[in-house]
């Protein structure tokens, strides 16, 4: 009978280990594989933004240390009184390790699950996520961000709604994770709209929709058969958004004195 207590006693001791010695290496291997499969250039600008990232991906993956805080006291208390100490923790931890890889798939789909779903459940609940709009000058026209639910957040999208039939007209989407709006400007004739975004300035002539991107640089690079961007900060900065008369606009970058010219009947 006192065996038999025994036996049952070291099972337990090692599946609560086993459950505890899961969690630490969930945690360590899904935040390392963040780390290492879903950063580019700019998360690691500076040793501040490369602490932020750590710090951000380190808690994203955090809810695997339930099962470390639920494993390990109640493991290690239980296995004061056993005489098979060693024994008992070298068969809850390598199991563990042998399963680590399964951990990181559950864990990668967990990360990026459950913010999809909450952003599908929010934009259901509470429509659409406006991040930023203007209104034209003459109150006919609304420019609006949208920032729909992804996997790989902030996924814009650019529309434009005449509020006088409440017709809405998707002029863009920019890249998920990569690009995202800056600022709206509208043209004081309230003919055209310049959304300026992180790599591009994309003008609108809402007579008609006619749309002209202007790239503002940044180079898309491929690894590992994966897309990101390099060189984050290559993006030239834009100092200046001018509307010189109906029909065009004019902008200067901010490392550059011309003032370019851009009329929209010319493309």
């Amino acid at each position: 009978m006192s065996s038999g207590k025994t036996f049952r006693s070291d099972r337990f001791i090692t599946v609560m280990l086993f459950i505890g010695f899961c969690g630490i290496i969930g945690w360590l291997g899904t935040t390392c594989w963040l780390l290492y499969g879903w950063t580019n250039s700019r998360h690691w600008a500076s040793l501040g933004i490369a602490i932020r990232t750590i710090g951000v991906f380190s808690l994203s993956s955090s809810f695997f240390l339930v099962f470390t805080l639920i494993g390990i006291p109640w493991g290690l208390r239980l296995l004061r009184r056993s005489e098979r100490k060693m024994k008992l923790v070298i068969r809850s931890l390598i199991p563990a390790v042998i399963l680590s890889p399964a951990y990181i798939v559950l864990g990668m789909v967990f990360i990026f699950l459950m913010p999809f779903v909450y952003g599908c459940l929010k934009a259901v609940v509470a429509g659409p996520d406006i991040v930023q709009s203007a209104l034209s000058p003459d109150g006919r026209y609304e420019a609006y961000v949208v920032d729909k639910p992804s996997f790989d957040p902030p996924n814009h999208h650019l529309y434009i709604c005449r509020n006088d039939v409440n017709y809405s007209e998707k002029i863009a989407r920019l890249p998920e994770d990569v690009d995202f709006i800056q600022e709206i400007r509208w043209s004081p004739h309230s003919d055209i709209v310049v959304f300026q975004t992180w790599f591009s300035l994309i003008a609108v002539r809402v007579s008609d929709y006619k749309m002209v991107k202007i790239p503002l640089g940044g180079e898309l690079h491929w690894r590992k058969n994966r897309t990101f961007w390099v060189d984050y900060d290559d993006a030239k900065q834009v100092a200046a958004i001018e509307f010189p008369q109906a029909g065009a606009f004019s902008y200067q970058l901010g490392d550059s004195d011309e003032l370019k010219v851009v009329e929209m009947d010319s493309f």
